[in-house]
């Protein structure tokens, strides 16, 4: 009776030690698969128009994806090409500033779906200088709610946003559409673009949405809203 006794709980300590085991080797596995990726810097700061670079590096060669999950105007991104290097696999990615703000990437690697975040802050001179939240566009009682633009191509900006309108009509019998005036000035105070756009008195808010282009990426510009006067004086003869 006792040797049978003795047997069973030999039996599930054997049982139990198995276990913890093959969890201790599991929790291994799972520990080694999570942190097969890692990176050079999860933190970069870069200034708009400049560039970082950061380097993953892995001990096999990896599927990669990566997202800007955050501030895509912000910042772009781009490969670099794999290296074997100490017995590691290496590749980089090249962070490229676009304008003041922050930004996140995503890079989740198709081995074992490990994500790996990217912090980036852009810091410096603006490309384009814009107006201030909250500034009324002359001509008008319209004031600007949000604004900021977006690099397109590389001679091709968009500037986009909303304002508020403090002088709507809702009891209006028709739609009205009124026009707002703007200008891009280079280094030099000279208007390289000037143009009009249009709204609507009925309306409590609406959206800004303006094409640049062409222009210099190399220089920096200033956008203003301007008065219909100033607009009449700055554009060309064989304009409407």
């Amino acid at each position: 009776m006792k040797t049978k006794t003795y047997r069973r709980v030999v039996s599930v300590i054997l049982v139990f030690a198995i276990i913890i085991s093959f969890g201790v080797v599991k929790t291994s596995l799972i520990s080694k698969a999570a942190s097969v990726l890692s990176v050079s810097k999860k933190s970069v700061t870069v200034k708009p128009k400049k560039k970082k670079t950061v380097t993953f590096v892995t001990s096999k060669r990896l599927g990669m994806t990566a997202t800007v999950v955050s501030g895509s105007d912000k910042i772009g991104f781009k490969w670099g090409k794999w290296k074997y290097k100490k017995k590691k696999y290496r590749v980089t990615m090249t962070i490229k500033g676009k304008q003041s703000g922050n930004a996140k990437i995503k890079v989740t690697n198709t081995y074992n779906k490990q994500k790996i975040y990217i912090k980036v802050k852009v810091s410096g001179r603006e490309f384009i200088k814009l107006p201030s939240i909250g500034d009324n566009i002359p001509g008008t009682k319209l004031y600007i709610s949000s604004i900021r633009y977006t690099l397109l191509t590389d001679d091709t900006v968009y500037v986009s946003g909303a304002y508020h309108n403090m002088g709507w009509s809702p009891d209006g019998a028709f739609l009205q559409i009124k026009s707002y005036y703007y200008a891009l000035y280079d280094e030099k105070g000279k208007a390289c673009i000037v143009g009009s756009g249009a709204y609507s008195v009925n309306q409590t808010e609406g959206t800004i949405f303006i094409e640049l282009s062409p222009i210099n990426m190399k220089k920096r510009y200033k956008f203003k809203f301007i008065s219909e006067r100033e607009y009449d004086k700055l554009k060309p003869s064989d304009s409407d």
